[in-house]
């Protein structure tokens, strides 16, 4: 996760353990209505595989996240990688509405 400084001075002080980073930030006055995922495929680095407990080239789930206030000016960064056999994709359509997509991650 990657933080402008004026926000990440924010979360110094921030116990993981206690709830959403995002939610923290609301709170403490940071503004952010827009969310850009990107999902794509990779394959597990040597570094990957250490950190995930698989096997360096498995298939991961690498979702970045691009978070901005209404101007644009960017509030996070963020690169999440997951097992591709942990996560679960799910869209739902309303005509005449943009179509969220879902990420569910299991057990």
């Amino acid at each position: 996760m990657y933080f402008p400084l004026d926000v990440g001075k924010y979360i110094l002080d921030f116990d993981a353990d206690s709830g959403s980073i995002h939610s923290h930030l609301f709170e403490k006055g940071v503004d952010y209505d827009n969310a850009y995922r990107l999902l794509t495929l990779v394959y597990a680095s040597d570094e990957d595989a250490q950190a995930l407990a698989c096997e360096p080239g498995a298939p991961l789930w690498r979702v970045q996240l691009e978070l901005s206030d209404r101007t644009g000016r960017p509030v996070e960064y963020a690169e999440n990688l997951f097992l591709a056999d942990r996560m679960q994709l799910g869209i739902t359509n309303v005509r005449g509405t943009t179509s969220p997509l879902e990420v569910m991650l299991t057990d």
